[in-house]
């Protein structure tokens, strides 16, 4: 997957993290070359192996209302849900924005004790470029974008909670995971 992202403090417009992909530096983990992006360069990754990881204490707190986003171009629909952007420590903690196993986009975000999660109905299509956000309003809940266009809501009441120990992990689960999507009918074949 090609990809761009970015996680802003909404409430801070100082703050944030913007990871352009001018070069491939040491940021880079496993196989990423650079290829031509929405605008200049764009990161694209082996699909396997190869991510990004911001060590924690480089990610800006996120409190309050926040935005995640990223433009991503897939090659191939993941086995598993993969991330754009993930800071999780375990599923009652952080938040997850990604793409799953038939191309459908989710924003997961631990607020007031519970997860929320938002997966668009629409799938992303192979190849092309597709903006993505996850918005969380405290008080509100999440919402979730896909080139603009609202994708999901789901409301709940109470504070984010950050998984402030945990690095950001772009491309890549921060998880080992065993494949669970099936590959077969309606999937992609080996």
């Amino acid at each position: 997957a090609h990809s761009s992202p970015t996680a802003v403090a909404a409430d801070a417009p100082a703050r944030g993290i913007h990871l352009g992909f001018d070069t491939a530096d040491a940021r880079v983990q496993g196989n990423g070359w650079l290829v031509p992006g929405v605008a200049g360069q764009a990161l694209q990754l082996d699909g396997i192996a190869a991510h990004v990881v911001v060590p924690s204490a480089e990610v800006p707190p996120l409190a309050g209302s926040f935005a995640v986003e990223g433009w991503v171009a897939l090659g191939a629909y993941p086995f598993n849900d993969a991330p754009l952007l993930q800071q999780q420590d375990g599923e009652s903690v952080g938040f997850f924005l990604g793409v799953g196993d038939r191309g459908q986009v989710r924003f997961d975000v631990a607020a007031g004790g519970r997860r929320l999660t938002v997966v668009s109905q629409a799938n992303l299509a192979l190849r092309h470029w597709a903006h993505v956000a996850g918005v969380f309003e405290e008080g509100k809940g999440a919402t979730l974008y896909v080139n603009g266009q609202t994708a999901g809501v789901a409301a709940g009441p109470g504070p984010f909670v950050q998984a402030t120990r945990s690095d950001l992990w772009i491309g890549r689960n921060a998880y080992e995971m065993e494949q669970s999507a099936p590959v077969g009918h309606g999937r992609q074949q080996p």
